[in-house]
């Protein structure tokens, strides 16, 4: 896997037993598609506790999204064809000025892949950053 994933991974605070988990499915995508991957995302949510809970990982490759849903407990994955797929999405956000995320940054993502697969993303604190820079580099791109 790619230094820049692993720092990513170890930016938003995953331990070495989920980064391992990632690797697992990141070669599992790898294997189905024969795309290099280029991005990855976890989607995340801080609870009133302010415990961060990882829901979804998505991969990206020129042509493919890719999506291991609830990663950390399930092999419950899909791939839906990324170019000129997406009709939409929605973009809500608070404490977050689109540039600098702050510990008080969130972010949600709802997107729809033609008309019927959706996908919902979302992050905290500097996570926003990332998927912000998912947006600008995947989604926008690709609007019908």
């Amino acid at each position: 896997m790619e230094k820049k994933f692993l720092a990513y991974l170890k930016d938003i605070g995953l331990t070495k037993e989920l980064v391992d988990r990632v690797e697992s499915l990141y070669t599992s995508y790898q294997s189905i598609s024969s795309e290099e991957i280029t991005d990855l995302f976890i989607t995340d949510y801080l609870t009133k506790e302010r415990k961060r809970i990882y829901e979804n990982l998505w991969f990206f490759s020129e042509n493919y999204i890719m999506e291991a849903k609830q990663f950390i407990s399930q092999d419950n994955l899909d791939i839906a064809p990324n170019k000129k797929n997406i009709i939409y999405f929605q973009v809500e956000k608070k404490d977050y000025d689109l540039k600098k995320a702050s510990e008080k940054s969130r972010i949600n993502l709802n997107i729809r892949f033609g008309a019927i697969l959706r996908g919902d993303l979302k992050a905290s604190e500097k996570n926003c950053d990332y998927l912000w820079k998912i947006v600008k580099d995947h989604f926008l791109p690709n609007l019908e």
